[in-house]
C-alpha cells in the first residue's frame, strides 16, 4: 500500500494553493508574500550576477536575463581553447581571478 509523504503533500499545497486572506491569517498571508519577494529578488541579484560574469569573459555573448533563471549565452571558442583540458568557463574565470 502506498502511504501518503506528509512533507511533500504539504509543501504541494502551499505551492498550489499559497497562503492568502482567504485561506489564512492576514499576518500568514502577508509574511508568505514578504518572504516570496525576498526569494525572488535574491534570484533576480543571482541571475544578474551570472549574466554579468559570462558578459566579462572574451568570446561570450549573454542576453539579459528576464524572468527566468537560465543564463542563455553564446561561446565563441577559439581553436587554442578548444584544444586545452578545461571548458572555456572555467577558462574564463580563472583568467578573471588572475586579474584581481
Amino acid at each position: 500500500a502506498c502511504s501518503v509523504n506528509v512533507a511533500g503533500s504539504i509543501a504541494m499545497g502551499v505551492m498550489t494553493e499559497p497562503p492568502s486572506t482567504e485561506n489564512a491569517s492576514k499576518e500568514v498571508a502577508e509574511q508568505f508574500a514578504e518572504e516570496k519577494e525576498k526569494v525572488l529578488k535574491m534570484l533576480e541579484m543571482k541571475a544578474k550576477m551570472a549574466m554579468e560574469v559570462l558578459r566579462e569573459c572574451k568570446n561570450v555573448e549573454c542576453k539579459a536575463i528576464m524572468g527566468g533563471l537560465y543564463a542563455l549565452s553564446l561561446i565563441h571558442i577559439s581553436e587554442p581553447t578548444r584544444q586545452a583540458e578545461i571548458s572555456y568557463a572555467v577558462f574564463c574565470l580563472k583568467k578573471k581571478k588572475k586579474k584581481k
